[in-house]
Formats: structure tokens, sequence, C-alpha cells
């Protein structure tokens, strides 16, 4: 049994499964903060005990902007997901393919999106996102499936995509 599906990406719809994506694991983000937390207070105290002595001399100035140089960078590696989720989203967003008439069939075989000449099997997707308006699916390969929910002609074969994902795809990443 095939359900046809046909639409239009919505955009806000598109970046926000693009972030998800991108985004890091939650012991990841943790690690990311934590770091960056350690390093801005160690760049606190090294600033407060700098200006304690008699004046800052040029060295101690120069350790300073050393310091910020590495603090600026930390700053970036904790906000580098989500910098690259924005620009990848934006680059995609802009491709003329993307924003054409989404057309394509679920079988309990798989998603096929055309004009793709093979199926994508179920077992080929280790992650799923549910949105109340759209289900996005993630291969190992980090490419992704994302269906909204008004690419259905009615909401009989939107509930049975959803019940399809939830029976033949198992999250294998978390």
């Amino acid at each position: 049994m095939d359900i046809a599906f046909s639409g239009f990406y919505k955009k806000d719809i598109y970046f926000r499964t693009i972030w998800w994506i991108y985004k890091p694991s939650t012991s990841a983000l943790i690690i990311r903060i934590a770091a960056f937390l350690l390093f801005g207070a160690l760049y606190t105290a090294t600033i407060i005990n700098s200006f304690k002595a008699d004046g800052a001399s040029s060295f101690e100035v120069a350790r300073m902007v050393r310091h910020l140089i590495t603090f600026l960078i930390l700053g970036y590696i904790l906000f580098q997901p989500y910098i690259n989720s924005y620009r990848k989203s934006s680059e995609l967003w802009n491709d003329p393919v993307i924003r054409r008439n989404i057309t394509g069939r679920v079988s309990t075989t798989g998603i096929i999106i055309d004009p793709m000449k093979e199926w994508l099997t179920w077992d080929k997707f280790v992650k799923v996102n549910h949105q109340l308006d759209s289900i996005a699916l993630l291969t190992a390969s980090r490419m992704f499936v994302l269906l909204q929910r008004d690419f259905f002609q009615d909401e009989q074969d939107w509930k049975m995509f959803q019940n399809m994902v939830a029976a033949k795809v198992q999250e294998v990443i978390e």
C-alpha cells in the first residue's frame, strides 16, 4: 500500500529540521558549556589579579589579550553547531531544488522521493524527529527526509505515515 505525498517545504519547518540535525547531544552541550564557564572564570580571575597589582604592565596586558582571544575561540566552539546549522539551512534553502514541489510515495518498503530511482528503506533511518506538523527522518550518512503534514492529501494518510514510522524506524542514535 502506497501513500502518495506532494507539497512545498515551509521555511520555518525546514530550518528547524536542519537545526535538529546539527544540534549537539545533551552531554556534548554540557561539556561545551562547562568548558566555557571554566575558562571564563579563569579569564576573570586573571584580569582581577592583573589589576590588583600596582598597575598592569605591558606584559600583563598582552597576556590578557591572548586570554581574550582564547576565550573568544571557546565561545565560537560553543556556538559552532548553531552557526553551522543556520549557515547550512540558508545554503540549502537557496537551492531551487529544495523549493520545488516535493513528490513521492511512502510504503511498507520505505520512502521514495521523485525522481529518485531507489527506495530509502526503513532500516536506513537511524533517528526520527516528530513535530506536530512534520516528521524528519535521518540516515546514518546524515541524509534526511522531511515530510510535512500538509504534504499528505488527508489526515488519514498522515496518521498512516506516522504509524509506519513508529513501527518501522528503530532509533539507534540519541
